[in-house]
């Protein structure tokens, strides 16, 4: 496995959040993947922060809008409803930190 160095890193996560919204968890575990330290996953992580590359609300609004509208997949109409696999962990995650407004009226 390759060894980078914080400012190749930093480039590599840029590119990554660019590409499409991302949720903060899932970038900061890649970041530490290709062998930051903790102090240097701090430091990229609130570069992206700071330059617009994260955002944690507008992932949310993001993730919203993925996760409507996706029906069961059944032979027969079903009123049940899921998230779908590749989606799921990030997205229980971040309902946990964000909850959408829907939710917090019925709490």
């Amino acid at each position: 496995m390759k060894e980078y160095n914080e400012a190749e890193i930093k480039s590599k996560a840029e590119v990554y959040c660019s590409s499409v919204e991302r949720c903060p968890s899932d970038v900061e575990e890649k970041i530490r993947k290709w062998g930051a330290s903790e102090e240097v996953t701090e430091r990229i992580m609130a570069h992206l922060q700071k330059e617009r590359y994260l955002d944690a609300a507008r992932f949310c609004r993001f993730s919203h809008a993925l996760m409507v509208v996706c029906p069961t997949p059944s032979s027969r109409p079903s009123s049940r409803w899921f998230i779908p696999a590749s989606r799921r962990s990030s997205a229980i995650r971040f309902l946990a930190m964000f909850p959408p407004p829907f939710l917090l009226k019925i709490a």
